[in-house]
């Protein structure tokens, strides 16, 4: 039996049998005087499927939150002034509720839990009003999420858990709901100062200083090459205005063993953000030196960029050895190469070895097995994508509300091109966890495939805004929403950016060859795809029509010719 992720929309009349008694006649005309003029028009306007109908109600399907709650809202909002000037006891009012949930499909019918919840919360809407589950009301942006009022947790009648609860009245609510805010966090890493300090030996022997300074300046190094923070070198410490945070630590040698400590700590407060110890053999010293070096960077960026969502990693880990190949697996991930693909799967399959009820390490193996299908790195694109699917299967099977899980089901789905259910997922996946910026990057992408620009940089925006060291993955659907606007100058400032740090992803230098050429930059245009071709040989516009998501998008075709007029070969 199908099923399937959506937002549904349960509508009823109300006092129908009251009005009926009083005037049967009359109230079968208004009623379908009322869906002819404005709630079916609506329906269709913002792409509604009406699944059923009854004498004084009806029910709707639709592939977006956004859509659905739009429509309830203007048709409550156009109903609630035709009927205004009439007496109360005599007007022709409605509720609605709407619910974001998993549905199934039987035939043209559908049936399931998101549509019992849906029609519990119509029961309990006011008349002319609307009311909605937590999730859709998370999904809500802007001025419109902040008419609803938060109801709090109600006990719906037949539902066997308590439902979060928003109201909206056309009449405007009587307090402001707000959406959660995400935690609160330091000082944007990407103008922050990280002062490494020196490593305090703890070794009975002096003259293993070297080895201290050794790990301090590699920390250092590597943190620099991230250009996410601004470092200040291994000195004594200064402290002050200008340092945001400090790494300090120790090393202790003990033959055959060394162990070294680590900590984060924030400057103005004192507060530690962040500690481990590591060990390791001294007959291994460089390389015990790079390992912790490389899950130190890792941790660090990951604490200082992730936040909240680094905390919920280790939780779910619950062992240290899971937590370090995790952070592996995700710095390798992040590289965005067949190779670090490769050393992420390993990685992660660690990481699992050591707790196998990591679900985000899961969630991680999936998204291996999904870039192994996107970027032809395997032999078999549907045998992956069927692994990726069933790998997420597992963490569903523990935990049905994982967001991330949700996120990289959203990801499969526009990889395999199902681009409106992938963007349910994708807000499913943002109404459960709102500060997971990944969720929100991975929405952006969708919302671009599906031909959304304005829509997609919102998601852009709030992804960089929880995670300001900015991978540049999170830019590449904030410039393809630059292109498609038409928005040149914004698209040439953001795709110099993600080639400036990632000069080898052609996406990237496609995006920037779109800008110069949109900006009429000619001979910028053709430099750039002269240094492109140089990279990649025999690359051509076909090419990359084949690699996009998104083939049959309108502008499609525009695009294909500014690339060949900037000089790539068609």
């Amino acid at each position: 039996m199908e099923r399937r992720l959506a937002a549904i929309l349960a509508v009823d009349m109300v006092g129908y049998s009251r009005l009926m008694a009083a005037d049967e006649a009359g109230t079968i005309v208004r009623h379908k005087r009322h869906r002819e003029t404005v709630i079916d028009p609506q329906i269709r306007h913002f792409n509604g499927r009406i699944v059923k109908t009854t004498g004084d109600g009806l029910l709707v399907e639709f592939p977006s939150v956004v859509d659905a709650v739009n429509c309830a809202v203007t048709f409550q909002s156009e109903l609630d002034n035709v009927e205004s000037n009439g007496p109360d006891e005599s007007c022709v009012r409605y509720r609605a509720g709407i619910n974001l949930g998993d549905i199934v499909i039987d035939g043209d019918d559908i049936l399931g839990d998101g549509v019992n919840v849906a029609a519990r919360l119509e029961a309990i809407a006011p008349p002319s009003g609307l009311c909605v589950s937590d999730m859709v009301r998370q999904n809500l942006r802007g001025t419109l999420g902040d008419t609803f009022e938060d109801l709090g947790e109600q006990a719906l009648k037949n539902i066997d858990r308590g439902i979060r609860v928003w109201r909206w009245t056309a009449a405007g609510p009587q307090t402001t709901g707000a959406a959660r805010p995400a935690p609160p966090r330091s000082e944007n890493p990407s103008t922050s100062t990280i002062e490494i300090l020196p490593f305090e030996v703890l070794s009975p022997k002096a003259d293993q200083e070297f080895h201290a300074v050794g790990f301090a300046e590699d920390i250092a190094t590597a943190i620099s090459k991230l250009g996410t923070f601004r470092v200040l070198s291994t000195a004594p410490a200064r402290g002050g205005a200008e340092t945001t945070y400090q790494v300090k630590g120790s090393v202790r040698i003990a033959e055959p063993r060394v162990r070294c400590n680590v900590q984060l700590l924030e400057t103005a407060s004192g507060y530690r953000l962040w500690s481990e110890k590591f060990d390791g053999r001294v007959d291994q010293i460089f390389d015990f030196q790079d390992q912790v070096t490389e899950l130190v960077v890792a941790a660090l960026e990951i604490e200082l960029t992730e936040g909240e969502q680094a905390r919920t990693w280790r939780r779910e880990a619950g062992d240290r050895e899971a937590y370090d190949a995790f952070l592996q697996g995700r710095t390798a991930y992040k590289e965005y190469s067949r190779p670090g693909n490769a050393r992420a799967r390993t990685a992660y399959e660690a990481a699992l070895k050591c707790n196998p009820m990591f679900l985000s390490a899961v969630v991680g193996l999936s998204r291996t097995h999904i870039e192994d299908a996107t970027f032809d790195w395997s032999p078999d694109r549907k045998q992956s994508l069927d692994e990726a699917r069933r790998v997420l299967e597992g963490v569903f099977a523990v935990d049905p509300d994982h967001a991330s899980a949700h996120m990289e089901l959203s990801h499969l789905l526009m990889v395999e091109g199902e681009f409106a259910t992938a963007r349910l997922e994708g807000e499913l996946a943002v109404a459960l966890d709102p500060n997971n910026a990944d969720a929100h990057q991975a929405l952006a992408h969708v919302l671009v495939c599906l031909g959304l620009p304005e829509e997609a940089l919102r998601s852009s925006r709030r992804a960089l805004s929880l995670n300001p060291g900015r991978p540049e993955f999170y830019l590449i659907p904030m410039a393809e929403a630059y292109v498609a606007l038409e928005r040149w100058q914004e698209a040439l400032a953001v795709s110099e950016q993600i080639v400036a740090k990632r000069s080898s992803w052609v996406m990237g230098r496609i995006l920037n060859i779109l800008a110069l050429q949109g900006l009429e930059k000619d001979s910028e245009a053709e430099l750039a795809v002269r240094a492109l071709l140089e990279r990649s040989p025999g690359y051509s516009a076909a090419r990359w029509k084949r690699a996009i998501f998104y083939p049959e998008r309108r502008d499609v075709p525009e695009l294909l010719d500014r690339l060949v007029s900037a000089g790539l070969p068609a």
